[in-house]
């Protein structure tokens, strides 16, 4: 695939089926209020398309896919209204009523991480329709996930701490403590958590032969191992 579009093995365009893709592309790591990461088969454009897909379609800020579930951290509503009707653009932008500077407790704070079933990922064409996606599960937490990793039925999830500190996506970049958390695939709940001596990297954590590596904005990398 190159984003939506699929090809076969000579190169010549193929049927598209759900599959995980950003308009953006995976390196954005900006989280503009009209950009994310999808399972899904299209994406729409504009002032009034880009919420469609999201409505549509699992979709998140950072996203991993698994065997019946697609695993995100990201918004629970996706608008193309203005004011009150429309929640967490830009992580920490000021602005009356827009969205809630990652509050997790605050009623209007959208971000959370979640669970959905991938075959509710609809194959429609940017029409209006109601949201059938299904969710297994969804919670808030207490950071703001920027690398994920899904590890057999483990989740791990690592940022900076969420909350009024983040005022704008130079703190989100500064070298910040990180909290890394182990999650159930099956119900979400928290295994166990580690602080890490800075925030990672977007997209910044891999896991291989029983260990987990996290890059973080301090320039150091992180090993960890299990008992």
């Amino acid at each position: 695939y190159m984003r939506w579009m699929g090809f076969d093995k000579t190169g010549r365009i193929a049927a598209v089926k759900p599959h995980l893709f950003s308009a953006t592309g995976f390196l954005d790591d900006t989280w503009w209020h009209r950009t994310y990461w999808q399972y899904g088969t299209w994406m729409s454009g504009g002032f009034g398309g880009w919420p469609r897909a999201a409505q549509q379609a699992p979709s998140g800020r950072i996203m991993v896919i698994g065997d019946d579930a697609v695993l995100a951290f990201g918004r629970s509503k996706y608008d193309a209204g203005n004011g009150g009707n429309v929640s967490a653009g830009h992580i920490g932008l000021v602005k009356r009523d827009y969205q809630a500077s990652g509050l997790i407790d605050h009623p209007s704070n959208p971000y959370r991480l979640f669970s959905a079933r991938k075959d509710t990922a609809t194959t429609g064409t940017g029409r209006r329709k109601r949201s059938i996606v299904k969710y297994n599960w969804q919670r808030p937490l207490p950071i703001l996930v920027r690398a994920m990793v899904l590890a057999d039925k483990t989740l791990f999830i690592a940022g900076p701490p969420a909350g009024k500190d983040n005022q704008g996506l130079k703190q989100l970049t500064a070298a910040r403590k990180g909290l890394l958390q182990a999650v159930s695939v099956s119900d979400g709940g928290k295994l166990g958590e580690h602080q890490l001596p800075a925030a990672p990297v977007f997209d910044g954590m891999a896991a291989i032969s029983e260990r987990l590596f996290v890059s973080c904005v301090d320039g150091t990398v992180s090993c960890l191992a299990g008992d």
